[in-house]
């Protein structure tokens, strides 16, 4: 084949600028960092790349879900701690209640300042998050939570509780329903409630009671009937769950018992004792227990302590509420403090995920690097050659343009 100057010249100029592509090209990698500058200079990179940033999205979206779920879980347990250190002040009040030398004026202090823990204690359970949704409805959420009635405090969310996913596989509750942590207690020990009569005229106050055997439970009501003969102070102990018309009459299960103040009255798997004097026809109500919000349990302290008790039967009724009242207390704080617990444990376990999420993102980032991201060293050293090849090429179209066959003839 003839080789002409022109096709020569053609040749060179089609090299050189390959080589300015190729120089340019490196020139705009460098410059954007990034070694594919669109997706056909590496369609299978470009591809996994794209998958690559996808789940980088997703990760950072599970972690907006994770911020926003500690921050309606930090509400929410500081509520249930405000709510718990509320509870103990109570307590300590109704303990102070108790003591002998207060006059019913002194009480009547104490009750003002157990009124003012109780509206606490119903501000806190309607508490709302960041974006004002109550915390403790459920999912229910624009709806306040309690409300108080001349009947008592009502619920008026649902069961439920909200949740956020947090990982592909996790989701996570950012709320617990206010009947789970302030509705769902017992009233007295939670198997039974003991409770003096209005009507007695002794000194007797009864204990919170105990189970000793719970196979022998058989969920009756009962009253246990003091009388004194001759100076003894006997008791017995009736089964009266048959008293309504139409069922069977009331059950002596033992009568004529002698009586020692503290000392345990058994019956039917039940424990409890009497202290003081109790007077004849005195009777002590012990029945099962029913259920009982927090709110009613400080309703029932704050109007015992509210009731006078200058008289020493009404002395006994109030060291008998009182401890009832202790009682139902104790229990309503340990699902408080169960309830924060709960919320504890969710926090950590978004710590642990925050910090997992973290390494997954650094994975990810490094993962998308490896695949778009320019090797700036390969980069710099191609950028070298390609000057070099470019110069040579270009120095090499001048001299090729120089030559003539008369430059040969003499």
């Amino acid at each position: 084949m003839r080789i002409s100057t022109g096709m020569m010249f053609e040749v060179s100029t089609r090299g050189m600028l390959n080589d300015q592509a190729e120089l340019l090209r490196t020139q705009q990698q460098m410059s954007s960092g990034k070694r594919m500058l669109s997706a056909s200079d590496d369609p299978v990179a470009a591809s996994q790349a794209l998958g690559v940033r996808a789940d980088e999205a997703l990760s950072t979206q599970r972690a907006a879900n994770q911020s926003s779920a500690r921050g309606k879980l930090e509400i929410a347990e500081g509520k249930l701690g405000a709510a718990g250190d509320l509870l103990t002040n109570a307590r300590t009040l109704i303990v102070a209640a108790g003591d002998g030398v207060l006059t019913d004026t002194d009480r009547q202090a104490i009750a003002a300042g157990l009124r003012g823990m109780y509206a606490e204690l119903l501000g806190t359970a309607n508490a709302r998050d960041g974006q004002g949704r109550y915390l403790f409805s459920g999912y229910q959420d624009g709806t306040q939570a309690f409300t108080e009635t001349a009947a008592g405090v009502v619920y008026n969310g649902d069961q439920g509780s909200r949740s956020l996913a947090v990982t592909s596989s996790r989701q996570i509750a950012v709320s617990d329903n206010g009947h789970s942590i302030f509705e769902t207690g017992r009233s007295g020990n939670g198997v039974f409630k003991t409770a003096l009569a209005n009507a007695n005229t002794g000194t007797g106050s009864v204990s919170v009671g105990g189970v000793y055997d719970a196979t022998l439970l058989t969920g009756h009501s009962y009253q246990v009937v003091f009388g004194v003969a001759g100076g003894v102070t006997t008791y017995d102990v009736v089964d009266i769950t048959g008293s309504p018309p139409g069922t069977p009459p009331p059950v002596t299960l033992s009568s004529g018992n002698a009586y020692t103040s503290g000392t345990a009255i058994r019956f039917d798997g039940m424990e409890i004792s009497v202290e003081g004097s109790p007077a004849n026809g005195d009777l002590v109500d012990v029945t099962p227990s029913t259920s009982q919000n927090l709110f009613k349990t400080l309703a029932d302290a704050i109007n015992a302590i509210s009731a006078p008790a200058g008289a020493p039967s009404a002395r006994a009724r109030l060291t008998s509420a009182l401890a009832t009242a202790l009682a139902e207390l104790d229990s309503g704080a340990e699902r408080v403090l169960a309830a924060r617990a709960d919320f504890g444990s969710r926090l950590r376990e978004l710590d642990d995920l925050g910090v997992l999420g973290e390494s997954e993102r650094v994975l990810l980032a490094g993962q998308r690097s490896a695949l778009e991201d320019v090797d700036y060293a390969k980069a710099a050293s191609d950028f070298q050659r390609q000057q070099v090849a470019l110069q040579a090429a270009m120095q090499t179209q001048v001299k090729m343009t120089s030559l003539s066959l008369f430059n040969f003839i003499g």
